[in-house]
This record gives C-alpha cells, sequence and structure tokens, in this order.
C-alpha cells in the first residue's frame, strides 16, 4: 500500500545518485531503469549501463530505498522476448516490484528496415509477462504499456492483462 500513487518513470532513475536523491524525494517507490541486456548487433544504437552495472549495483540501490522506508521497483526491458526475462533474471528479484515496460526503451531491432518497434499486440504480451512472473514468482508484477492511438489494440491488450498473473 502506497501513500499516493504518483511517481515517476524508472527512465529517471538509473544510477546511485539517482537512487539516493529519489529517496528523499515525496515520491512513494523508487523505480530503477530501465534495465535491459543489449544484444551485440545493436550496441552502438542504444545508451544503457547494462546488466553488469545493475548486477553489481541493486542491492546497494534496495538498501538506499529500504533505508528510506520505500520499496524499490525495477523496470525490465528487452530487444526481444527473452531478454525481458534475461533482465530480470539478472537484477530484479532482488526488487519489491517488477514493471515490465513495453513502452519506450523496451523495444525491438528490426534489422531489415533498421529501426526499432515496439510489442503491442497482445499475443506478444502474454509470453513475456508469464516469463517475467515464472522468474521471480514472488514478487508483484504490473506492465507499462506503450501508447496506443487506436481503441481495438488497446481493447484486445487490456483483456489479455486481465488473464496474466499482474
Amino acid at each position: 500500500e502506497l501513500p499516493h500513487p504518483i511517481t515517476h518513470s524508472g527512465g529517471v532513475c538509473d544510477d546511485l545518485e539517482q537512487v539516493t536523491l529519489l529517496s528523499r524525494a515525496v515520491v512513494p517507490i523508487v523505480m530503477v531503469g530501465s534495465v535491459y541486456e543489449v544484444p551485440h548487433s545493436i550496441g552502438d544504437k542504444v545508451t544503457s549501463r547494462g546488466l553488469q552495472y545493475y548486477g553489481k549495483h541493486i542491492l546497494e540501490m534496495v538498501n538506499i530505498a529500504h533505508t528510506a522506508h520505500k520499496p524499490l521497483a525495477v523496470s525490465v526491458a528487452g530487444f526481444n522476448p527473452d531478454g525481458y526475462g534475461n533482465a530480470t533474471q539478472s537484477v530484479a528479484h532482488h526488487a519489491d516490484i517488477i514493471e515490465v515496460n513495453f513502452g519506450f526503451p523496451s523495444r525491438n531491432w528490426d534489422e531489415e528496415e533498421q529501426r526499432f518497434t515496439t510489442p503491442c499486440d497482445a499475443e506478444d504480451l502474454a509470453p513475456i509477462v508469464t516469463d517475467v512472473k515464472r522468474r521471480v514468482p514472488d514478487t508483484p508484477v504490473g506492465v507499462k504499456l506503450p501508447y496506443y492511438t487506436e481503441p481495438d489494440p488497446l481493447d484486445e491488450v487490456a483483456e489479455t492483462i486481465r488473464e496474466l498473473p499482474i
């Protein structure tokens, strides 16, 4: 239970200094990330502290947030379906809450078109969320969705999400 529902997005907190600052802010949780592994084929196209940084510092981040009496949420993302689960398995089992980030920057790299694409179809979401939850069965899991401009895909996604373990 949180004192209020307003918090920041994961994109503004990705290192120890920012965790310390947000632990002192009025936000009810500290959200870190998004955390993702970067495939070698696109490594020079994104900026990320990477799993190695988070693996080294996640326990300290948890301790900082908990000292401030706040839960630490970790946002995980992926460039392919396995990437979400791999990020989860690497660092998120220390978190109090997991956010599966289907919005920016959790995008797939389309080699043919040389651009990022967002997995936003209902059939894309279910196996990813199920895999993440399987890897952290005792941790609450939520989702961050991309922007939808049409009501039909949003209705499909909403129906799918109702059936997921989140």
